[in-house]
């Protein structure tokens, strides 16, 4: 038995296990199995679509009744020099040539999107 409850006491669980959540390893059915077991489950939801967050939000509750977390990446805005990408393409172009690939791509892909209003529409149960 653990000594100090305080944490299980707060978070509403029997053991003080907290589920790492690791972004593409984490499903609703991990998460719920470890609030069912009485940890706390985890989802990862940085980078992924308010709707993909709520379907899976909704999945762990069909599965458990228990307490979850959901963890999100709160990130500041980051601005690319605009001479990064010909840096990029310049830095990437042997392997594209050694492989055959053509030539590297002429856009950075766009920046990840930030924790923000969207990700905080969620309802409680």
């Amino acid at each position: 038995m653990w000594p100090d409850k305080r944490l299980c006491d707060l978070l509403e669980i029997e053991h003080p296990i907290i589920q790492a959540p690791m972004l593409g390893t984490c499903t609703p059915s991990l998460a719920s199995a470890v609030s069912n077991a009485g940890g706390m489950g985890s989802l990862a939801c940085g980078w992924k679509a308010a709707q993909v967050v709520r379907q899976e939000t909704e999945a762990i509750r069909e599965r458990s009744n228990r307490s979850f977390c959901l963890n999100f990446f709160v990130v500041r805005p980051t601005k690319t020099d605009d001479s990064v990408p010909a840096q990029l393409r310049e830095r990437l172009r042997p392997w594209y040539d050694e492989f055959g690939l053509g030539d590297p791509p002429t856009e950075l892909p766009p920046p990840a999107s930030d924790f923000g209003d969207e990700q905080l529409e969620f309802s409680s149960p």
